[in-house]
């Protein structure tokens, strides 16, 4: 899994199906800013519900 993070989203691609999913959608005001931190183990489990 990629995490993609800039000032109009967070998107998460699977590049073993090629699926791609937003977990957000921001304004496009200039002045947002993203921060994402790992602290510790970096798996993510995760389920996609239909």
């Amino acid at each position: 899994m990629q995490l993609f993070v800039d000032a109009g989203s967070i998107e998460m691609f699977f590049p073993e199906t090629g699926e791609t999913y937003s977990l957000a959608k921001f304004s496009e005001a200039s002045n947002n800013n993203v921060t994402v931190k790992v602290n510790g183990d970096t798996r993510v489990a995760y389920s996609v519900l239909e």
